[in-house]
């Protein structure tokens, strides 16, 4: 993308892109926006709402059969802790499957702010020598 100056219009990041990292002392969204992209934070919801969000998502969702293959095992495999003195439905489990199944429900808590109306500036990467 750099070698084309390729712009791929906004760029959403999770609610903790805000934060620094103790490393640089910048946070993703610093880092972004020098680099010239438009940075968008998704809000940050409770993870239940954001479930229900992408559940109503689905009928709206077209899959690419041959490429959406581990999103799909993604969303299958997303499952919560069953307590066995309760029996009953906790928090989802964060493991490998996790990330895919986060990122279609961030997916869809800023659907409706997604278009293709924009395609944003010209990208000021800085060289690999000054950087």
């Amino acid at each position: 993308m750099k070698k084309k100056n390729w712009n791929w219009g906004t760029i959403w990041l999770p609610h903790d892109g805000q934060h620094k990292d103790y490393k640089s002392g910048k946070s993703a969204e610093q880092i972004m926006r020098e680099l010239g992209w438009d940075v968008r934070i998704i809000p940050n919801q409770p993870i239940e709402a954001g479930i229900r969000n992408a559940r109503r998502g689905f009928a709206q969702t077209y899959f690419d059969k041959g490429k959406t293959e581990r999103l799909v095992q993604c969303l299958k495999r997303y499952r919560r802790s069953v307590p066995t003195t309760t029996g009953e439905p906790g928090a989802p489990i964060h493991d490998e499957w996790s990330h895919g199944a986060d990122a279609f429900r961030y997916l869809h808590i800023v659907a409706e702010s997604l278009s293709n109306d924009s395609w944003g500036g010209k990208l000021t990467y800085k060289s690999l020598a000054t950087a």
